[in-house]
């Protein structure tokens, strides 16, 4: 079993007299910060939604879009603390999210009694345990929000977000996270939310790799892949993947909606939990390993479907029709 270090920490020792603070204050002004493919559609959503909202990014690019629709520009994720009630982060890894809560002109330099901060990112679950307690020492609240659902859920606001951490904090932020999302799922003390988002990759990564064979042996057989398709999503082999990923591969657009190195992040993670608590887990070992393929081959900022380039080079074949 599990155990999440610090759980406690976030979750019953935040004050009574905090809490009742937080459930008692509407909240209306939200930072964020991160603007990537998955962050900026994001805070687009939140910003359509009626809240005020302060971003920062390391590159600038998406300022002027922001700054169009009367979003405040802040320096630094100090300075995003500074002018809101809940900061969300949707970082790359772990050290982003130390840089940019802990470091200099971090959030925490910003802090104010009520801030809340919500990670969105995907590490692990003891890194979010010791970032809870260490923000705890501030008087911030935490959560830990991963998401799935790709670059469309964010742009649509259809993402699923699982939750972990103070559940009076939660339901204060779960008008925020509908703006985001349609399936928001708190699964309970700090460091669920990312115990659900690793075992969620270890499934995607699985799916991905059954996505790319489907289409290499079909292909090799002479298929019409986009009739095999047609076949292989209308049945039990259906995933999110085939539907999704399938059509870009015949297309041979490798582009990411999610990208091959933030998977190949996310499965070190979990092959880490994996050796902690003697799990054999070979499906996910084999994606971790031929992930480490894809990144060696430079395709890591190229989508989750690079993987098929993999399976190409081991056969000396395309996928194709």
């Amino acid at each position: 079993m599990i155990v999440f270090p610090f759980m406690s920490v976030q979750s019953e020792a935040t004050s009574t007299k905090q809490n009742d603070s937080i459930s008692k204050t509407e909240i209306r002004n939200v930072g964020f910060i991160g603007l990537g493919i998955m962050g900026r559609p994001m805070a687009m959503n939140l910003a359509r939604g009626g809240f005020s909202l302060t971003v920062f990014n390391r590159s600038k690019d998406a300022y002027s879009e922001f700054q169009s629709i009367g979003a405040r520009i802040a320096k630094s994720p100090r300075e995003v603390a500074l002018g809101s009630d809940v900061v969300i982060d949707m970082v790359t890894d772990a050290p982003d999210v130390e840089e940019v809560l802990f470091g200099p002109d971090g959030v925490v330099e910003g802090a104010h009694s009520g801030l809340v901060v919500i990670d969105m990112s995907t590490n692990s679950p003891e890194i979010a345990a010791s970032t809870a307690e260490r923000l705890a020492m501030k008087s911030i609240d935490f959560l830990d929000a991963p998401v799935t659902g790709g670059d469309r859920g964010a742009r649509e606001g259809s993402l699923t977000i699982m939750v972990g951490g103070n559940k009076v904090v939660f339901t204060k932020c779960l008008p925020i996270l509908k703006k985001m999302g349609k399936e928001i799922v708190y699964m309970g003390k700090t460091g669920s939310g990312q115990a659900t988002k690793l075992a969620n990759q270890v499934a995607v990564s699985i799916h991905t790799l059954a996505t790319c064979e489907a289409l290499l042996f079909g292909s090799a057989c002479g298929l019409d892949l986009n009739l095999l398709l047609r076949v292989l999503t209308s049945g039990a082999a259906s995933s999110w993947n085939l539907v999704n990923l399938g059509p870009r591969i015949i297309k041979r657009d490798f582009e990411p909606g999610f990208k091959a190195a933030h998977i190949h992040k996310d499965l070190k993670y979990v092959m880490r939990v994996a050796e902690k608590e003697r799990l054999a887990l070979p499906g996910t070992a084999t994606v971790h390993q031929l992930m480490n393929a894809v990144l060696a081959d430079g395709y890591g900022e190229k989508g989750t479907q690079a993987l098929a380039k993999i399976l190409e080079k081991l056969a000396s074949r395309e996928i194709i029709s």
